[in-house]
């Protein structure tokens, strides 16, 4: 699994980071990975001043 962070403020600010939003981009196990959403998750970090972790999740082993 890998996550990816995104955040808009100067680095030493994330350490008094008290909330963080938590994505799971896509959907259905099928629809990109943060990768591909990293507009939108960079968006959203300059607006909300919080972290955001998106996480990569692959398919269910039974779909491979």
């Amino acid at each position: 699994m890998t996550a990816y962070l995104f955040f808009a403020l100067p680095e030493k600010e994330l350490s008094k980071a008290t909330e963080l939003i938590l994505d799971f981009p896509g959907g259905g196990f099928v629809a990109m990975t943060p990768e591909h959403h990293e507009e939108r998750l960079r968006m959203w970090a300059v607006s909300t001043g919080r972290p955001i972790l998106a996480v990569e999740y692959g398919k269910a082993p039974e779909c491979e």
